[in-house]
């Protein structure tokens, strides 16, 4: 009983405004949601794909330079890298066996987060790691004549194998553009839900008027027939089964009408008999007072 009374403490505009919106809005936001994360997770997987695709071949082009000592050579080779690629670097650094800085691209006064903290020999492929708005990539520099082999798993491994680390080469990648791109994904899926919300808000007040209107209307015709006023009619053309419903009420609101004139042509004909039938009474009661007079007049006499 209290869920019914609940119910119709809302007006079927509000119940269709509300089914038809809440599903609209809370896929839109799912879906949303869903491709905005997605899309984060690839710029950020792009960024390391592109920030790799940097730090290996330097880390083979600086083999040399490191090994023979040249330092102003390798200097030149990563400030040019660093400068060619400015927006997405913001810093290289390349330290020896040692963990010690022996040449960079720039002066830049964090650089001990480039650092490596963990023993060199655990370095066998390029390592990410993420420091707030930045990623720092860190990939191993070998002796040419001890390229690694694929699939080494440890530390172990490498040394069976013989491989020799005189360095390694770390590089700090700026987010900023990655987290302008991720920004804009944002506010991008944002605004598709808007303009979806937007356009089901439109196609459901189509609805509301097409429907919620002429059910109003049907309510104020069917409370006027209740009032007496069996001649109103609704009119215009609705659509389905609300023109069946129409029709219904227009073939409801005859038939009392009818069946009103029907009673009211009985009520008359009934008065009409009544009123002949009194005037014949009176019109006995006149002639019987009159044959009593008589009597009485010839009963004196």
């Amino acid at each position: 009983m209290n869920d019914a009374n609940n119910m119709t403490k809302y007006s079927l505009r509000s119940w269709v405004l509300v089914l038809a919106l809440a599903p609209t809005i809370l896929v839109g936001i799912l879906l949303g949601g869903y491709f905005t994360i997605n899309r984060f997770y690839e710029l950020e997987d792009t960024l390391i794909e592109q920030a790799s695709n940097i730090i290996e071949p330097l880390a083979i082009a600086a083999e040399v330079g490191l090994e023979s000592k040249d330092f102003e050579t390798t200097k030149r080779l990563i400030t040019s890298a660093q400068l060619n690629k400015a927006s997405l670097v913001q810093f290289i650094a390349i330290f020896d066996d040692d963990n010690r800085v022996v040449v960079t691209s720039h002066h830049y006064k964090n650089h001990e987060l480039m650092r490596f903290d963990k023993p060199l020999e655990s370095m066998l492929r390029t390592e990410l790691e993420l420091v707030g708005d930045s990623i720092i990539l860190r990939s191993p520099i070998f002796k040419s004549s001890n390229a690694p082999v694929q699939g080494l798993a440890n530390a172990q491994q490498a040394a069976n194998q013989g491989i020799v680390k005189i360095g390694y080469i770390a590089i700090l990648i700026n987010k900023e553009n990655a987290l302008l791109e991720q920004h804009r994904a944002a506010v991008a899926a944002f605004i598709i839900v808007l303009i979806g919300v937007q356009l089901n808000l439109f196609f459901t007040f189509r609805l509301v008027k097409n429907v919620t209107q002429p059910i109003t209307e049907m309510v104020r015709v069917v409370a006027k027939i209740r009032e007496g006023k069996l001649d109103t009619r609704l009119t215009g053309n609705l659509i389905g089964e609300l023109d069946l419903l129409k029709r219904g009420i227009n073939a409801m609101a005859g038939s009392l009408s009818e069946y009103h004139d029907e009673m009211q042509q009985n009520i008359d004909q009934a008065t009409s008999d009544l009123r002949e039938t009194l005037e014949q009474i009176e019109i006995q009661n006149v002639e019987l007072d009159m044959a009593k007079k008589r009597a009485q007049e010839a009963s004196r006499i």
